[in-house]
């Protein structure tokens, strides 16, 4: 009887040990067990802050932590779609892995090397912009629809498998080379300041946008981009640049390029209109009367007609070769900045909101801007002015005044002296005064 009893014990005992050595390697998986993280950063986010969007209005309502117990369960992080840990110090996310259904990531402004997405098959957004990735494999995320690795390390960047995508934001890396041929679902592309040569995006045609500013790309052909609204090629080294197909286009952005023309007439949809810094000699901005917009500084161009744009707002042509400006047709203008030529006459009288002008280095004699009630900044350095007129009834509203370097000017005309003379961002020779009657 003994024996038996003996017998038995030893047996149960033994099973005990083989169930409890069995329980300890058994994964997560195949028990309710809390994840063991690897950055505790990682953990405390999960814990202790809103993290989570339950309904994807992008507003962060509850943590993870669904049991309040402190811990995160397996059956926590199943639950797990849409999950924001940006700016959290974290470091390593390797336990992503658990958080299989997640549908939405945002991980950005961490300090992250590297991401491990290939647990995470949902994923349709991913933002891990801002860390210090210096590779990433995506090949089995094909849900991508919207990918964002700004601001990281990256070399390159393999989009293959990511058919769905259709928004690449990977700028301010050193990408080399981007192949997007298998994408032809991409309608917005920010590829600015890498270490681009050259773009291919003749297989997309849904692309409405285009950022590829800031590299060194030598030719970008956009004929078959019939729906692009927006191009950005600043800061490259295009010596042309086709548009002609592009009648869509509202944005055009080609400043510091070598352009020595650009045809822009088949661009009448235009509203903001960019190509300063370049050595254009003529600009033909006829077919376009819906420009808001337009920034041709730093050119060599000796004439600007603008007579039909009636809804430009900003006009920036400093640095060029004109000797005349009519813009009595321009009664919107906010901004005018046409410093740098051989302006010998401007008239602003039919500008009554203008608020910023820049007409320096320019061989004026007379500037009246009596019906600028609305002027906030005057910048006329050396113009060469013997008569300035600023009474305004508003000299209140004008912030800053530069006059300097117009040795010919003795008298400014102003609404109060003393106002004038107390305000120290008013700035004009010392053989200069104010009056409230130069004549």
């Amino acid at each position: 009887m003994r024996k038996n009893i003996l017998y038995t014990l030893i047996i149960s005992a033994f099973v005990l040990s083989c169930n409890k050595d069995d329980d300890s390697e058994r994964s997560p998986e195949e028990k309710e067990e809390v994840i063991v993280f690897a950055d505790t950063n990682f953990k405390r986010a999960l814990v202790n802050d809103k993290v989570i969007d339950v309904n994807e209005d992008f507003t962060l309502d509850v943590d993870a932590d669904i049991n309040n117990d402190g811990e995160i369960q397996l059956s926590e992080a199943k639950q797990v779609q849409f999950l924001d840990v940006s700016n959290k110090g974290i470091t390593s996310l390797q336990d992503l892995k658990y958080f299989i259904n997640l549908n939405i990531l945002m991980c950005t402004s961490n300090q992250l090397t590297r991401l491990d997405l290939s647990k995470n098959p949902r994923l349709r957004i991913l933002n891990c912009s801002f860390n210090q990735i210096s590779s990433i494999d995506i090949s089995l995320n094909e849900n991508l629809a919207i990918l964002n690795v700004n601001n990281n390390k990256l070399t390159s960047i393999d989009i293959n498998n990511n058919l769905n995508l259709s928004t690449l934001l990977c700028s301010y890396n050193s990408i080399t080379s981007l192949d997007i041929s298998k994408n032809s679902n991409i309608f917005h592309l920010s590829c600015t300041s890498n270490q681009l040569t050259n773009l291919d995006v003749s297989n997309n045609n849904k692309l409405e946008m285009i950022y590829c500013d800031e590299n060194q790309i030598t030719d970008l052909d956009v004929s078959n981009n019939f729906e692009l609204n927006t191009l950005n090629v600043n800061s490259n080294r295009l010596t042309t640049l086709d548009i002609s197909k592009n009648v869509n286009l509202i944005t055009l952005s080609c400043d510091k390029n070598q352009l020595t023309s650009i045809d822009i007439t088949n661009n009448s949809k235009l509203t903001s209109f960019y190509c300063e810094e370049n050595q254009l000699t003529n600009l033909d901005i006829s077919k376009n009367p819906d420009l808001l917009t337009l920034y041709c500084g730093n050119n060599d161009l000796t004439e600007l007609d603008v007579s039909i744009h009636s809804k430009l707002t900003t006009l920036a042509l400093e640095i060029n070769k004109l000797t005349q400006l009519d813009i009595s047709n321009n009664k919107n203008l906010v901004n005018l900045w046409c410093g740098y030529n051989d302006l010998t006459d401007l008239d602003v009288s039919n500008q009554p909101d203008l608020q910023f002008l820049r007409c320096s280095d320019n061989p004026l004699t007379d500037l009246d801007l009596s019906n600028n009630s609305k002027l906030m900044s005057l910048v006329c350095i050396s113009s060469g002015l013997s008569r300035l007129n600023i009474q305004n009834n508003n000299n209140s509203n004008l912030e800053s005044v530069l006059a300097r370097g117009n040795n010919n000017l003795t008298c400014i005309q102003v609404d109060n002296v003393a106002f004038a003379e107390e305000n120290s961002k008013w700035e004009i020779d010392d053989t200069a005064t104010y009056s409230v009657n130069c004549n």
